[in-house]
């Protein structure tokens, strides 16, 4: 099926299939910092206890066994699905183009649905923007590490109210590249989802 987004037009096909074989389990990351110290032999000193910090993620792993005996190993944390469900992959690109990348499944029974990012550069108005933001981001952070070091920051110099305010700024203008990104990223995500409801309703 191709359809036409943002002046470009785009090839889509979707596959059906069932989820098998899933797997989940949770991933525990064991951060330290701090701690240290030194104590005299004869006058005495501190030693403080690093604290320790303990954050988890939940993985998720399956099968999607196409009908025409096709099969995908896919890594969804976010999928909601079980055993057997029918389900649906959207495959797509610019037009005349290949090979189709893998942009989405929805789960049938559910009508869960997740998107996979990786397939964003697809959309060059979506992608230019998003590398755009990201490099205007990057820019931004190596500005503040610049004005802190003139600044003294790391000298233990006092901070002029000068420097104080271009910081200020300078992070006012990181949080709003950052929000653009997060814009940019809903925006091709709701594309995405369209499509394959779109598409769904033609199985």
């Amino acid at each position: 099926m191709e359809i036409k987004i943002a002046g470009n037009e785009y090839s889509f096909h979707t596959l059906s299939g069932q989820i098998r074989g899933i797997e989940k389990w949770t991933e525990t990351t064991v951060k330290s910092q701090g701690g240290g110290g030194y104590i005299h032999p004869q006058h005495g000193g501190h030693i403080s206890a690093p604290t320790i910090t303990t954050s988890s993620k939940d993985r998720q792993s399956f099968w999607f066994v196409a009908h025409d005996g096709q099969e995908f190993k896919l890594n969804a944390n976010d999928f909601s699905c079980r055993e057997g469900q029918n389900s649906l992959i959207l495959f797509g690109n610019l037009k005349n183009k290949k090979p189709y990348e893998m942009m989405a499944i929805k789960n049938l029974a559910t009508n869960n649905i997740h998107v996979f990012g990786e397939s964003i550069s697809i959309f060059p108005e979506i992608w230019n923007s998003f590398k755009k933001d990201s490099f205007i981001s990057f820019l931004f952070i190596i500005f503040l590490i610049i004005i802190f070091w003139l600044s003294g920051t790391f000298s233990g110099r006092d901070v002029g109210p000068t420097v104080m305010l271009i910081f200020f700024c300078s992070l006012i203008a990181v949080v709003i590249v950052i929000f653009r990104a997060h814009k940019i990223n809903n925006k091709y995500e709701n594309i995405v989802r369209k499509t394959i409801n779109d598409l769904n309703k033609f199985e």
